[in-house]
């Protein structure tokens, strides 16, 4: 585990603590007392002592592993159930000594990886992390980024870290039917070949008079150290990874983004933020009010349903429909013709009566009937029928 310091200390001081306490179960391997019970109470006593001091250097996490409770309570457990005879001596003795020899070899590790994560940034670079949406929106590619220039940092050397949940940030997004997704599947693809072939080094650099005078563009990707848990939301992971970097080399680390909020997490722990403005093309969608918006989408939807009914085909089949329920309608004034007519006879009329009564009905039928459908007119026209 990448044992790295909290908020409010420093890798100074870190390392200082971890030496103490280093030194002290050394020490202790190596004596620790006359007898089996001397030596258990002295592990006990340099836990306490290395709870105390690491406490404010690392991570309860972090802690839990360099000073594990388990092997407290398994020492002082041992200490206090069995006797002390020969064969006592011999098993607390032995337990002591696993204990001591396991605590001796992970502090050890936890000096040697810091050492080495120190060296590692220790670099005459700006150090960057960008945020997801960087490598999503940004108008060039990554290649052609001129980031120096957007940060106003003048021939300075750049060095990008990726943390690895913004790679797999990258990789889900790809999988958009966008440009967007393209531009996150392109940025994954070039890190990881840059990376593999190029040492990381985007663009050397140049000061020729062709060209805008830039210092070094390089780019790593920061793995997930054995045992890290991520935080549940990937925003604050990010932020978290860049915190961690900037203890670790001792100065500022800036955060990129276009999101006001990861900005507001950014200033909160104590990043560098540049938060960029939006590419013109966003910004004017995200300036156009959305009740506007909404009804260009209906708009959008009465143009489409006008276009499908200036389809031939379409024209045809609503035709059939309007003839369809025409003379389902002369069926039914048909009925209510021979009804009327039962009705008349049963009120007594004569044949004269009944007779112009059939004859008004008649009349409006043939006219139902010769009246051509207004949809198959329209159509025979080469216009659409009102809606």
């Amino acid at each position: 585990m990448l044992i790295t310091p909290m908020p409010g200390s420093s890798r100074e001081a870190l390392r200082s603590a971890l030496i103490n306490v280093h030194e002290t179960i050394v020490n202790l391997r190596g004596g620790g007392g006359p007898d089996a019970l001397s030596r258990a109470l002295a592990y006990l006593d340099w836990c306490h002592e290395a709870q105390r001091r690491l406490r404010n250097q690392v991570r309860p996490a972090e802690l839990d592993y360099l000073v594990p409770p388990k092997s407290y309570e398994v020492v002082l457990s041992a200490a206090g159930s069995f006797g002390f005879g020969p064969s006592g001596e011999r098993l607390i003795n032995g337990l002591v000594s696993t204990q001591l020899d396991e605590r001796v070899s992970v502090l050890q590790a936890a000096l040697d990886d810091l050492t080495e994560q120190v060296k590692r940034f220790e670099r005459h670079a700006e150090l960057l992390v960008l945020d997801t949406n960087v490598y999503m929106e940004h108008p060039e590619k990554i290649e052609a980024w001129d980031l120096a220039g957007d940060l106003y940092l003048g021939f300075e050397d750049v060095h990008i870290i990726v943390p690895l949940v913004v790679v797999d940030e990258l990789d889900k997004g790809k999988r958009q039917g966008t440009e967007k997704g393209y531009r996150a599947g392109y940025s994954v693809a070039y890190i990881d070949r840059i990376t593999n072939e190029q040492g990381g080094v985007i663009r050397p650099k140049d000061f020729s008079v062709e060209e805008k005078a830039r210092g070094t563009v390089t780019v790593e990707v920061l793995l997930d150290p054995p045992g890290h848990v991520r935080l549940p939301i990937n925003d604050d992971e990010i932020v978290d990874r860049a915190v961690a970097v900037q203890a670790l080399a001792g100065r500022p680390v800036r955060l990129v983004t276009y999101d006001t909020k990861m900005a507001m997490r950014g200033r909160h722990v104590g990043l560098r933020v540049h938060r960029l403005e939006q590419p013109e093309k966003e910004k004017e969608e995200e300036k156009q009010p959305r009740r506007r918006r909404g009804r260009e989408a209906k708009g959008g939807d009465r143009d489409a349903e006008v276009e499908q009914i200036r389809d031939p085909a379409v024209r045809a089949a609503r035709a059939g429909e309007l003839i369809n329920v025409r003379q389902q309608s002369i069926g039914h004034l048909s009925r209510i013709r021979r009804e009327a007519m039962e009705e008349m006879v049963a009120d007594g009329l004569n044949h004269s009566q009944i007779a112009d009564q059939t004859g008004l009905a008649r009349q409006r039928v043939g006219q139902l009937l010769a009246a051509p459908p207004a949809d198959k007119t329209l159509a025979a026209e080469g216009q659409p029928a009102p809606e």
